[in-house]
């Protein structure tokens, strides 16, 4: 599972599958919201069926830019 932090309040569960799909078969990609005011929390989770694509993922999308915001990719424990 990938953490991405970073994330802009436009940002959605397609725009994360069409950004991380290519590195390999994702299972769920997921952002997390406030329950109270439903805005995103700036950060989601990334579910890849392969361990070798997560780490190819984070290696290649780590620091990139995604809707006017620079995001971090990084390995988690969920």
């Amino acid at each position: 599972c990938l953490g991405v932090f970073g994330l802009s309040s436009y940002t959605t569960e397609a725009n994360l599958m069409d950004v991380f799909s290519p590195f390999g078969t994702i299972d769920k990609a997921m952002i997390v919201y406030d329950a109270k005011t439903k805005a995103s929390r700036g950060f989601g989770f990334v579910y890849f069926q392969e361990q070798s694509s997560a780490t190819e993922a984070k290696l290649q999308c780590n620091g990139m830019e995604l809707h006017e915001r620079t995001i971090r990719v990084d390995y988690s424990v969920t």
